[in-house]
């Protein structure tokens, strides 16, 4: 998407850029080339399934997952659907893009795509848990993906989106008795690996090579003046999922293995912080899934007690309908000995 970026912005930073000492380079945000801004991930509501909001600096995305039993496909009988829908109607009215809606279009694509090499064709998400019967019935789980805004580095946002609702996310789990379904518990979903993404900018250098520097996490006035970029899906065992580059720059082998080395602390910095959301928020889940149970307890507690209270308020009636009877019955008996 085009920005609409101050031409003084760009010229200052294409400057700041093309400088031949790395190392020396301090971002507007006072970063270093090899920093991330702030990562966040808050739960919106206190409710169950609450939407999930993530944020790296100014880029935000909600994300929530709902789920619905369908028939399987024919080919994967025993797995599970995934599908992913990207909204990016908040951007609109935003002064930061043009209103096309072709741009949207393609933006909006774009993010489905690292979605879909990055966690399923990655298998990085576990379908076959999304099993009930086999060949019959399947949980067929739909990630919705909401871009409220974006300030650069919306890739690794989205992916640690999706990654956190599917891992927060619960299902029932029914068991099959007698012929029949029964529910038993709520269960996690589960992943294979966590990838995650990692997304840098690629800007040239003022020299006669053209030696390219990489650049972690650009700010949208960044990526108004970046030669492309590169986003690696990678996990913690260091297996590389998925590459997808975006440039007409000429990279060496030499300079993708020294940005491969580099990723490892990223990976397990970005880990690190899911992980720590996921375990809380998991707990809170819990509690209110325990409330919920205890209250269907009391609530069939009490029926049941109303049923008891009907059994014995039926008894009583009966009793005393058999004690008027026999009264009766004696008042007659007295009457006819009086005679």
């Amino acid at each position: 998407m085009s920005s609409l970026i101050p031409n003084i912005n760009k010229n200052f930073l294409q400057e700041l850029f093309s400088a031949k000492d790395e190392d020396s380079i301090k971002r507007p945000d006072n970063r270093s080339i090899k920093e991330y801004r702030q990562i966040t991930i808050n739960h919106i509501t206190s409710s169950y399934n609450s939407p999930i909001k993530v944020s790296i600096g100014n880029s935000i995305i909600f994300s929530q997952i709902n789920s619905k039993l369908v028939q399987p496909r024919t080919d994967r009988p025993s797995e599970g659907i995934i599908s992913f829908q990207v909204d990016t109607h908040h951007l609109k009215p935003s002064a930061d893009f043009t209103s096309s809606n072709e741009a949207l279009t393609e933006f909006r694509i774009s993010i489905n795509n690292i979605l879909e090499k990055c966690l399923k064709e990655s298998h990085a998400l576990d379908t076959n848990i999304l099993c009930v019967i086999p060949g019959k019935l399947v949980w067929k789980v739909i990630v919705d993906i909401s871009v409220i805004k974006n300030d650069g580095n919306i890739f690794d946002v989205a992916i640690i989106a999706a990654l956190t609702s599917w891992l927060t996310y619960k299902i029932p789990f029914f068991r099959m008795k007698e012929g029949e379904l029964y529910y038993e518990s709520f269960i996690n979903l589960t992943t294979i690996h966590i990838p995650i993404c990692i997304t840098h900018g690629i800007f040239l250098k003022k020299d006669k090579n053209e030696k390219v520097i990489f650049i972690l996490d650009n700010t949208l006035e960044e990526e108004s003046v970046m030669s492309g970029n590169v986003s690696i899906c990678s996990n913690i065992f260091g297996e590389i999922n998925y590459i997808q580059m975006n440039t007409e720059a000429r990279i060496s082998l030499d300079d993708m293995e020294e940005l491969i080395g580099t990723m490892e602390n990223n990976v397990t910095f970005i880990h690190n912080i899911i992980k720590k959301f996921v375990e809380n928020e998991n707990k809170r889940v819990d509690k209110i899934i325990n409330t919920m149970k205890i209250s269907e307890k009391r609530e069939q507690n009490y029926e049941n007690n109303m049923e008891n209270n009907k059994s014995e308020d039926n008894k009583k009636e009966v009793i005393n309908m058999m004690e008027i009877e026999e009264n009766i019955e004696k008042s007659i008996n007295i009457l006819e000995y009086k005679k």
